[in-house]
Order: C-alpha cells, then structure tokens, then sequence
C-alpha cells in the first residue's frame, strides 16, 4: 500500500515524487471561466479542483463559486473579475460564507492524500454487476464478485485490469461467481478497477454481450467513514430539497475523494443536477482521467444504438 506524507501543500509519495494538493473546487461554473495555473490558462469547469497559486478568470457573462476544502468557506468570483485561490481564501472575490452541517464537514476533509485520486465511470446503459445491487466498492479482502448470467453462456471470461490497462486477474469458468485469489498481490484502495465481462456459446464462440464497468475497493475503516457521510448528505438532502444541486454535488465529490467513482458519475446524473452548468463538461473532463481501455469500452458503448453492453474487443 502506498503511503504519504504531508507536506503543506505537496504530498511527497514513497517514491519521492511531489506534486500539489488541491486546495479548493469550483461548486459552480456559468458563461466564460478559466483558470490560470502553471503558466497555463484552460477552461474552468464544474468540480475542477484547484491548487493554492491558481488564478480563476471571469469573463463578461460569466462567474465562478469556489469551496476551500480547509474551511468549507465559498467564495464567487464574478463577471469581469478575478481570483488568486489560496489555501485559507480567494483573494480578490467576495467571500459567500461557509457549507453548514454535513456538506461543511465534508468539504473540510475532501483534501489531504487521496485528492490526487482520478474520476472514471462505465457507461451510461452498462449492465450493472459486481456486487449485484452494490455500492459501487468493495471492503478490503472482499473481492467476490458476482453478475447476471448471460443467456446462452458457457464459459463466462473475466478479467480486471488497472489504471495502466494491465491485466491484474483473469479468470475462466461455468459460474457467475469469482473471488480474487488470496495468493495474488493485494489490490490497490482507493484506485480505480476496470472490470470486464465477456462469454463464450457451448460452440465456442464469442457472445456478443460483453459488460464492463468500475470497481473500487477500500479499507475497512474508509468504508465505514464513507458510508457515514453519505448518510448524513442524503439526509441534509432530504430536510433542505432547495439546496439539493448543491448537496448531491458536495456527494459527488465525496465519492471522488474515495475514489468510487461509479457512484461520482451516478450523482452527477441525478436529475437534480441535471440542468447545472457544467455538468456536461464535469463528465467529459472524468474521462480525460480514465484509462485508455476505460476510454474505448466507453466510446464504443456511445456509438452502440442498442445495448451499451455489446462492446469491447474479444
């Protein structure tokens, strides 16, 4: 398991490689945003964190709503105007106050050593498995999986690769079961697991339904915090249905920072949140950050008319 150590604002990883430690997130995005950062400007997009130095631009029209994660506090930036983030505030935009109850608390622990943690997502129409009905993770040490049987099916194929498109684990068989083998290398947490699924007919052939998805497996002790928050933001939900967009926002990034994030992109398509500026361009910017497999299982699946599960190459 890979550790870190804190260093302001630099997590320094057991290799010695340093790199910055988001300090805040864009809550809101409308009209023209960008941000200046490195000595490079780029769009500003919706849930893009942001580093402590960077430089958030407005243009006529647009406007910005930035949380820090130390203080939960928000600040908006607007049309015409800029901002320089810091890790404490954003000097030269209107300070908003701070996210209360549940949605405060979470966005003062959003920072720290899994915010480097990237976003993925299967797609939209894939057939749901592995756990069936599941959270979208696994606990440490619990890797059963399980999925629907494929009419026809024979000999199920699965396998499950990581972030590099490596293929960690590959398993064939007659049941709709596996769990990973206790003598293999742990998996890692908090990581991103591309998992697919695909069959053979009694004759041997290919079956064209082909499944895939994401899976992610945590600590124990990270389950349990995760299961926690996600109780107290659905319930703040639930008492305050006015500031739902910006609650099931708040989720999303949650589950970001855990890195589960099949269930970052199923926020991101509740209706609640449906119309929010941005939320195109939040989706897009996650498959910037996936795997390349990850990438053309996805593309293939948009470009299927049917079933997004009949993809994949055999």
């Amino acid at each position: 398991m890979r550790r870190w150590l804190m260093m302001g604002a630099l997590v320094v990883t057991a290799t010695g490689k340093a790199f910055a430690v988001p300090v805040g997130m864009a809550s809101h995005v409308t009209g023209k945003a960008e941000v200046s950062s490195g000595g490079a400007t780029k769009p500003l997009h919706l849930l893009q964190r942001l580093n402590a130095g960077d430089r958030v631009i407005c243009g006529p029209g647009g406007a910005a709503t930035i949380v820090l994660f130390g203080n939960g506090n928000r600040y908006q930036i607007a049309a015409g105007k800029s901002g320089v983030v810091q890790e404490n505030n954003v000097t030269g935009a209107q300070a908003l106050g701070g996210l209360s109850g549940p949605s405060g608390r979470v966005a003062r622990a959003l920072g720290g050593s899994r915010s480097g943690a990237v976003m993925a997502r299967p797609a939209q129409q894939q057939h749901q498995a592995m756990p069936l009905n599941g959270p979208g993770w696994m606990v440490e040490g619990e890797a059963h999986f399980q999925w629907d049987a494929i009419p026809g099916a024979a000999t199920y194929l699965f396998s499950l690769l990581d972030q590099n498109d490596n293929v960690v684990w590959h398993v064939r068989g007659a049941e709709t079961t596996a769990d990973y083998p206790a003598d293999l290398p742990a998996l890692s947490l908090n990581r991103p697991y591309v998992w697919r699924l695909g069959a053979l007919g009694k004759s041997g052939k290919a079956l064209p339904d082909v499944r895939w998805g994401i899976v992610t497996f945590l600590s124990k002790e990270d389950a349990d915090k995760l299961n926690g928050d996600v109780q107290e933001l659905q319930q703040q939900v639930a008492k305050d249905p006015n500031d739902a967009a910006q609650q099931r926002l708040m989720l999303a990034e949650l589950y970001r920072n855990y890195g589960v994030y099949e269930k970052v992109l199923s926020t991101l398509e509740d209706q609640s949140v449906a119309n929010q500026p941005g939320i195109k361009e939040a989706i897009d910017d996650a498959y910037k950050q996936v795997s390349t497999y990850a990438q053309a299982l996805h593309t293939a699946g948009n470009n299927t008319d049917d079933n997004a599960g009949n993809v994949g190459a055999q």
